[in-house]
Protein backbone atom coordinates (compact mmCIF):
# COMPACT_ATOMS: atom_id res chain seq x y z
CA UNK A 1 0.00 0.00 0.00
CA UNK A 2 0.92 3.42 0.50
CA UNK A 3 3.12 3.24 3.50
CA UNK A 4 4.84 0.72 2.36
CA UNK A 5 5.70 2.75 -0.49
CA UNK A 6 6.77 6.03 1.33
CA UNK A 7 8.52 3.61 3.71
CA UNK A 8 10.84 2.05 0.47
CA UNK A 9 11.32 5.79 -0.68
CA UNK A 10 12.43 7.02 2.50
CA UNK A 11 15.06 4.24 2.60
CA UNK A 12 15.91 5.11 -0.91
CA UNK A 13 16.18 8.33 0.00
CA UNK A 14 18.88 8.09 2.63
CA UNK A 15 20.67 5.44 0.65
CA UNK A 16 21.20 7.78 -2.29
CA UNK A 17 22.55 10.41 0.41
CA UNK A 18 24.75 7.86 1.70
CA UNK A 19 26.23 7.20 -1.93
CA UNK A 20 26.74 11.00 -2.44
CA UNK A 21 28.67 11.67 0.77
CA UNK A 22 30.92 8.26 0.55
CA UNK A 23 33.46 10.12 2.88
CA UNK A 24 30.90 9.96 5.73
CA UNK A 25 31.64 8.62 8.99
CA UNK A 26 28.73 7.10 10.31
CA UNK A 27 30.18 6.40 13.11
CA UNK A 28 31.35 3.15 15.29
CA UNK A 29 27.71 1.80 15.93
CA UNK A 30 27.20 1.58 11.94
CA UNK A 31 30.67 -0.32 11.65
CA UNK A 32 29.86 -2.55 14.24
CA UNK A 33 26.93 -3.80 12.79
CA UNK A 34 28.05 -3.57 9.66
CA UNK A 35 30.92 -7.11 11.09
CA UNK A 36 27.49 -7.91 12.50
CA UNK A 37 25.28 -8.16 9.05
CA UNK A 38 26.14 -11.82 8.26
CA UNK A 39 24.70 -12.89 11.27
CA UNK A 40 21.76 -10.63 11.03
CA UNK A 41 21.15 -11.60 7.87
CA UNK A 42 21.35 -15.18 8.86
CA UNK A 43 19.21 -15.47 12.04
CA UNK A 44 17.01 -12.72 11.03
CA UNK A 45 14.44 -15.30 9.37
CA UNK A 46 14.35 -17.42 11.98
CA UNK A 47 13.61 -14.68 14.68
CA UNK A 48 10.33 -13.66 12.18
CA UNK A 49 9.35 -16.67 10.97
CA UNK A 50 9.03 -18.11 14.80
CA UNK A 51 7.72 -14.53 16.16
CA UNK A 52 4.80 -13.97 13.81
CA UNK A 53 2.59 -15.97 15.53
CA UNK A 54 3.23 -14.16 18.53
CA UNK A 55 3.32 -10.64 17.46
CA UNK A 56 1.34 -8.85 14.69
CA UNK A 57 3.22 -8.32 11.95
CA UNK A 58 4.57 -4.61 11.13
CA UNK A 59 6.89 -2.44 12.65
CA UNK A 60 6.63 -4.52 16.62
CA UNK A 61 7.98 -7.50 14.48
CA UNK A 62 10.47 -5.76 12.99
CA UNK A 63 12.07 -4.30 15.66
CA UNK A 64 11.72 -7.35 17.86
CA UNK A 65 13.51 -9.65 15.20
CA UNK A 66 16.31 -6.73 14.70
CA UNK A 67 16.89 -6.90 18.41
CA UNK A 68 17.38 -10.38 18.88
CA UNK A 69 19.13 -10.83 15.53
CA UNK A 70 21.82 -8.20 16.66
CA UNK A 71 21.71 -9.59 20.38
CA UNK A 72 22.71 -12.88 18.85
CA UNK A 73 25.02 -12.06 15.64
CA UNK A 74 27.11 -9.30 17.71
CA UNK A 75 29.22 -12.11 20.48
CA UNK A 76 28.64 -14.85 17.44
CA UNK A 77 30.84 -12.46 15.50
CA UNK A 78 33.38 -12.21 17.88
CA UNK A 79 33.27 -15.62 19.06
CA UNK A 80 33.00 -17.37 16.45
CA UNK A 81 33.16 -15.26 12.78
CA UNK A 82 35.98 -13.16 13.57
CA UNK A 83 38.76 -15.99 15.56
CA UNK A 84 37.69 -18.57 11.74
CA UNK A 85 38.23 -15.90 9.54
CA UNK A 86 41.78 -15.01 10.79
CA UNK A 87 41.95 -18.91 10.82
CA UNK A 88 41.48 -18.97 7.34
CA UNK A 89 43.60 -16.41 6.20
CA UNK A 90 46.15 -17.74 8.32
CA UNK A 91 45.97 -20.95 6.24
CA UNK A 92 47.58 -19.02 3.11
CA UNK A 93 49.58 -16.74 4.29
CA UNK A 94 52.89 -17.15 2.81
CA UNK A 95 55.25 -18.43 4.65
CA UNK A 96 59.12 -18.14 3.96
CA UNK A 97 60.69 -21.18 2.54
Amino acid sequence: GGRRTANMAFVGLIFLAILQKPDIDLGRPVRALGDWSFGVYLFHMLFATTLVSWIDKGWTLFAVTLVLSIAISAPLYYLLERPAAAFGRSLFRKHPA
